[in-house]
């Protein structure tokens, strides 16, 4: 083999021109003061390159963590690798020995201290020796490493003898095989058969690899000691075994060919585009919706099971659920006597009178002539007839109630007494659902 030729010219090369002396092959620079160190180089330090090694002595032997300052460039901490991790030097760590830094852009790093060096593993960085011959043959260890030229030898032992090139064979005119050794090696140079005319078919720069010693012969006699290893494959259909590329996202869209294949991500891309998400207008996949997604009513793209919709309709059926007067929907001129202000809905949108006491908050006697007194939620339907709903007070004395189609609640009758009280039994009735009120605080018009 010739040698490597390079086509750098040395004299075209470069050279830091501030790489101290000391660093030259065998010196060191030596760094005075103890602990926080001074190091003094020629030609002097002007910056700090990451990457840049640094052979140092140090004077005085540190009793603590340390600093080291050189050619004024600024004080930075001296650190050393332990198990894999940067850490600060220990007392002692820089005495009676040339420490080789590396400046790693933050820290300087002694490399060359060992403390708590551990065993190198595939996942750990560490200590390793080589492997002795046997140690490789028998391929055990998995923390020893192996030398180049042990590896030489280890590759040569195992390759010698299995493949050797015996050159060509034409098997135009179906030749047997030929005598062989194993590791014989033939390239056919035409395609015909191998083994006589009953033998197997090849085609050109298919090899014929030798297994088993054999005297050659045809395919009956030593067809089994011989390999065939193609050279040639067919494109693959579905009917052929062959070679077959991978579609791309539109011939895969198209649906239309049958010899390429689809990778993972292209059927992803396939599915995406062709399988859509449900909605109102668009039909697609859906997922079902949880209870509470049920309940809130909000999704328009989930489905619901058997299941969530009988959770939904017990939520929803055989239900009460209590309900005030709020002041908002109260006519200044009456209130509620303390307590005695609810009513209910049944089934979210049945509305009975529970136990409602109204007064009067105007000078006595107070006559109301059909007056909106209240809101109530607004009916499903115009409430059918139009005939009020006649009420008694605690006194005895008759009033009359009447409420229209926004809900609004219009009373007739005269408040005689100041402690006296109008019983508010409501008829029951459907209101719309949700529940709906009239916006305006009575009394409207």
């Amino acid at each position: 083999m010739s040698g490597y030729e390079s086509d750098i010219d040395l004299n075209d090369v470069n050279f830091v021109g501030d790489f101290p002396l000391q660093n030259n092959v065998g010196d060191y620079g030596v760094a005075t003061g103890t602990n926080d160190y001074l190091l003094v180089l020629d030609p002097p330090l002007t910056s700090l390159r990451i990457g840049m090694e640094l052979k140092v002595a140090f004077q005085n032997p540190n009793t603590t963590i340390g600093t080291l300052d050189t050619n004024g460039t600024g004080a930075k901490s001296l650190k050393k690798m332990v198990a894999g991790v940067k850490t600060d030097v220990a007392a002692g760590n820089l005495s009676n020995k040339i420490c080789i830094i590396l400046w790693d852009g933050v820290d300087y790093v002694i490399t060359n201290i060992n403390d708590a060096v551990l065993s190198a593993s595939e996942t750990q960085i560490g200590i390793s020796r080589f492997a002795n011959d046997l140690e490789i043959d028998n391929g055990l260890a998995d923390d020893l490493s192996v030398s180049s030229k042990q590896l030489t030898r280890f590759v040569a032992d195992k390759i010698t003898g299995l493949w050797d090139d015996q050159g060509l064979i034409d098997a135009s005119v179906n030749p047997n095989y030929p005598a062989g050794v194993k590791g014989d090696a033939y390239t056919f140079s035409a395609a015909g058969k191998i083994g006589g005319a009953a033998g197997t078919d090849v085609e050109v720069r298919d090899v014929l690899y030798c297994i088993n010693d054999n005297a050659g012969g045809d395919e009956v006699a030593v067809g089994a000691d011989w390999n065939i290893i193609q050279a040639n494959i067919d494109q693959a259909t579905d009917l052929i075994a062959g070679i077959i590329r991978i579609s791309t996202t539109p011939e895969a869209l198209a649906g239309a060919l049958n010899n390429v294949a689809i990778t993972p991500k292209t059927l992803n891309d396939v599915l995406a585009a062709v399988i859509l998400q449900a909605t109102q207008v668009v039909v697609g996949t859906s997922r079902f919706a949880t209870s509470p997604e049920t309940l809130a009513g909000l999704l328009t793209n989930v489905g619901i099971s058997p299941a969530t919709l009988k959770v939904a309709l017990d939520n929803y059926l055989n239900r009460e659920t209590q309900l005030s007067i709020a002041a908002i929907d109260m006519n200044p001129a009456v209130y509620t006597t303390p307590g005695r202000n609810r009513y209910v809905s049944v089934n979210g949108n049945l509305i009975m009178g529970k136990d409602i006491r109204l007064k009067t908050a105007i000078a006595i006697p107070a006559t109301f002539n059909f007056v909106h007194i209240l809101n109530f939620p607004k009916p499903l339907n115009t409430p059918t007839p139009h005939q009020p709903t006649m009420l008694l007070s605690n006194l005895g004395n008759a009033f009359s109630l009447n409420i229209d189609f926004e809900g609004r609640v219009f009373l007739s009758g005269t408040f005689g007494a100041a402690n006296e009280e109008l019983i508010l039994n409501l008829t029951p009735y459907l209101a719309r659902f949700p529940l709906e009120y009239n916006g305006l605080q009575p009394p409207s018009t």
